[in-house]
């Protein structure tokens, strides 16, 4: 197993050599630069030019992919031209409530996902597990952003539950410790239960199927013909493989949340790493938003070493190549 996990960090390194290349082409190729909304109208074109110049953006683009390319190697993400701070300080005020979000979102998720997949499976055919198809098939079908505000209109404006804005209180903030904990875990409740909402859908339906399925299994009736008791059949023999896919979406669960924590906390002007990378991209923040995506594909990476890990620890007979 190290051999393998060896080899797919190893592997990792072309991959993002590759995607660091495509990612500053692109942005080279979008209209305006890093000063585009960043200047006023009435700038002096000589001043425009003196700045283009200071920041590096009249030389080839090979040359700047280079100069940034250096300074990542050597730890150094470059400086955000729209907060004039370093990459590396703006995404690390960010990704403290992005953290938050993400772990309450997988959290609130397999709460909501599990007990009804294995419900809707052990009473298939009924008005419940008709009533969680119907849940999922409404999940699956409303956008990201429309259920965001659905909850903003209903939980926070109408019923006062929850803040509809902001990832903590101004006064919170000030206080710090756990006033400002608390605070931060009250504002990222409703964005989190939005996430989950939306996150449940592959969990319920494949656990439900896998659960079906391995109930009419032949290892199963065979274990049911030896009079192995009902529920051991069913925890040791039937869940135990059903879970296989749910362990195995584990990872894609995780991108999944990070990426839609970009339109969530825009929704909720939630203040983390995916408003900060839709703010990067309208600013033409290219520094930020490069550190974003690259930050975004490792994840992606590692998230699905870890799911291949996860697998052969709950099945030891599949080996991950």
């Amino acid at each position: 197993m190290w051999k393998t996990i060896a080899r797919r960090l190893l592997i990792l390194v072309p991959q993002l050599f590759a995607l660091s290349l495509l990612i500053f082409l692109l942005a080279q190729l979008m209209p305006g630069d890093a000063l585009r909304g960043f200047i006023g109208p009435g700038t002096h074109p000589d001043l425009l030019e003196r700045l283009r110049e200071h920041h590096g953006l009249n030389d080839p683009w090979y040359q700047q992919y280079w100069r940034w390319l250096t300074a990542v190697l050597q730890g150094d993400m470059g400086n955000s031209i729209t907060f004039q701070r370093p990459v590396i300080a703006v995404i690390g005020d960010r990704i403290g409530n992005t953290m938050l979000l993400s772990i309450m979102a997988s959290l609130f998720t397999y709460l909501i996902a599990v007990p009804l997949g294995i419900l809707a499976a052990r009473h298939k055919g009924t008005s419940l597990d008709r009533g969680t198809m119907i849940y999922t098939f409404v999940a699956l079908s409303i956008p990201t952003v429309v259920m965001g505000l659905i909850n903003i209109l209903v939980f926070a404006l109408t019923l006062g539950w929850f803040p509809p804005f902001g990832a903590v209180e101004l006064s919170a903030h000030a206080a710090g410790g756990w006033t400002a904990f608390s605070s931060r875990i009250y504002h990222a409740l409703l964005p989190a239960f939005t996430m989950a909402f939306l996150g449940t859908v592959s969990i319920i339906y494949y656990l439900r199927n896998e659960i079906i399925d391995n109930d009419s299994s032949d290892f199963v009736t065979t274990a049911r013909s030896k009079g192995v008791p009902e529920n051991e059949v069913y925890t040791r023999h039937i869940l135990r493989n059903a879970l296989l896919p749910v362990a195995g979406s584990a990872g894609a669960l995780v991108v999944l949340i990070f990426s839609g924590s970009i339109f969530i906390e825009t929704v909720f002007t939630f203040q983390g790493m995916g408003q900060l990378f839709i703010s990067s991209i309208r600013g033409r923040d290219f520094p930020v938003a490069n550190a974003l995506i690259m930050f975004y594909a490792i994840l992606n990476t590692l998230a699905i070493l870890v799911t291949d890990i996860v697998i052969t620890i709950i099945d030891p007979r599949i080996r991950i190549k």
